[in-house]
């Protein structure tokens, strides 16, 4: 009876060891903590995630800061006879410039325009169907902003009155805005052009000049010869009667600003 109550005592104690070490076995050991580890890491998160405001910002440089493009200031006539370069003045005449740069916007220079006016002195256009011959036929005019008057420039040599001395301020290759939509290119100055304290050149020829001097003149016109192109027949049927009438006139086929060198 001893010898089999101590095997059974040997046999429990037994399985409790088996069961001691299997479960000591599965279990991972854990590290012990390093003091302060923790905290490190999760100062480096902050760090990483919020921007430092101590660093200061560096300066804003000229190369930082956008271009501003320059508005171009060489505008090319294309003609029948060939093209014309001019370069526009903004600052001798600002508001003339002005109003050349919103003609070219807007189209109104290259609708083609004859050449109607032209002699020994200037070459005069500008001239298109009117808003009411427009308007009569159907059409609606595309161009009524740019043909409200602008303010005209006082020109810097002639200063309150009127300009004095034998040298005319207009020379030849200027070009003038002598109404909201009328220009003319001088062929040839004299003392009675460019007189008046509000005529200021906007532009003036830089190449083409012996363009103008090609241009077509043979059939006159109303106001220097009392026949040949009438401004007012313009205004009525724009190109047509031009067409029709004086198949030789010469005619602007529209304009293009042209980068320096070209």
């Amino acid at each position: 009876m001893k010898g089999l109550l101590e095997v059974v005592t040997a046999f429990l104690a037994g399985a409790a060891r088996a069961r001691a070490s299997s479960s000591s076995a599965g279990t991972p050991r854990r590290r012990p903590k390093r003091r302060g580890t923790s905290r490190r890491r999760s100062a480096s998160r902050r760090r990483r995630a919020a921007p430092r405001r101590d660093r200061p910002r560096r300066r804003e440089t000229r190369r930082d800061r956008p271009r501003r493009r320059r508005a171009p200031s060489l505008l090319r006539f294309r003609t029948t006879a060939g093209d014309v370069d001019v370069r526009v003045n903004d600052t001798r005449c600002p508001k003339s410039a002005a109003q050349l740069r919103a003609l070219v916007a807007s189209g109104f220079l290259d609708q083609r325009l004859a050449l109607w006016r032209v002699n020994r002195w200037i070459c005069q256009f500008g001239a298109d169907k009117s808003p009411a011959a427009r308007k009569r036929d159907g059409g609606e005019d595309p161009f009524a902003a740019v043909r409200r008057s602008f303010g005209n420039d006082a020109h810097p040599d002639c200063g309150a009155g009127p300009c004095e001395g034998d040298l005319a301020p207009w020379r030849r290759g200027d070009l003038a805005l002598i109404g909201s939509t009328a220009l003319l290119f001088v062929r040839g100055p004299n003392k009675q052009m460019g007189t008046n304290r509000n005529d200021c050149a906007v532009a003036g020829v830089v190449d083409g000049l012996a363009v103008l001097d090609r241009l077509d003149e043979s059939y006159g016109n109303m106001i220097d010869h009392k026949r040949g192109l009438a401004q007012k027949e313009i205004f009525k049927t724009g190109l047509e009667g031009v067409f029709r009438d004086f198949p030789k006139t010469d005619i602007l086929e529209g304009v293009s600003w042209v980068p320096e060198g070209r």
